[in-house]
């Protein structure tokens, strides 16, 4: 019994902690919505029909329904092979300061080597230049060890224009939105962009992307094939963070290449 416990928290748990990380913030209340009614209408479907199914086409027995459950279990867990978790939109930063993102890169010469391992091009999470001043250090200095493109990367979440049209509708709100806002992203790049420059970085690059951190991260070293991933160690050791998944933990489950997590 314990077992069937586990097995149904996680069957109805985990489709929220799937939502969560494609669904913009502002929006997440009614898809919360969508998938409970995608996980209450199927009960009430087996509810009715499965007592005809248990006693005519299982043999009124329970371990043919276990086996018939376990069935559709699996077929389940290879579906989920098959959602693309990544759902954002890209935006090369705007010159000037920074340049659209174009590949392949500028000939900035054979990288070195640093030991056995060659990096070139190298993705750092920059969604706060103050609070991850020591994952910009450390990108940089990879960057200048390997001579390696270097990618910063921030992503932002914006309210749709008709829920911010709605929201000014009962109260003049200059700009609703939900962490960082386009504009506060822009200027982040530029910022850790010129700290990249004045360092000694060849080649260092702002990207802007709408979505999550985790998403913008993510999609960008897909889009650029990166092979090393820079982030922060921020929210691991607190409560959502432990529940839900720190940006970091998240980026080393999604990342095909080598993922550095910077502690303060």
């Amino acid at each position: 019994m314990i077992g069937i416990g586990v097995a149904w928290a996680s069957i109805t748990g985990v489709p929220y902690i799937m939502a969560i990380e494609m669904i913009r913030k502002e929006r997440r209340g009614v898809y919360m919505g969508v998938i409970n009614m995608m996980i209450v209408i199927p009960q009430f479907i087996q509810t009715l029909t499965f007592g005809p199914i248990y006693k005519h086409l299982l043999g009124d027995h329970p371990v043919n329904a276990m086996l018939f459950v376990a069935v559709f279990l699996v077929i389940a867990s290879l579906l989920i092979e098959w959602i693309d978790t990544v759902r954002t939109r890209t935006r090369g930063c705007a010159p000037p300061p920074c340049p659209p993102l174009r590949l392949p890169w500028p000939d900035q010469g054979a990288p070195r080597r640093m030991s056995s391992v060659t990096y070139t091009t190298i993705v750092a999470g920059v969604g706060d230049v103050e609070a991850n001043t020591h994952v910009i250090d450390r990108a940089c200095e990879m960057a200048r060890l390997c001579d390696a493109a270097l990618l910063l990367v921030a992503g932002f979440d914006p309210v749709s224009a008709r829920d911010k049209a709605r929201i000014n509708e009962s109260a003049p709100v200059a700009d609703v939105r939900v962490g960082l806002t386009e504009d506060q992203a822009y200027a982040v790049v530029e910022k850790a962009r010129d700290t990249a420059v004045e360092r000694g970085v060849a080649l260092a690059q702002g990207v802007v992307v709408e979505g999550t951190a985790v998403n913008a991260v993510t999609l960008v070293t897909l889009e650029t094939e990166a092979d090393l991933v820079i982030v922060g160690s921020k929210g691991v050791d607190s409560l959502f963070g432990r529940i839900f998944g720190a940006v970091s933990v998240q980026v080393l489950r999604k990342s095909k290449c080598d993922v550095l997590v910077v502690v303060p």
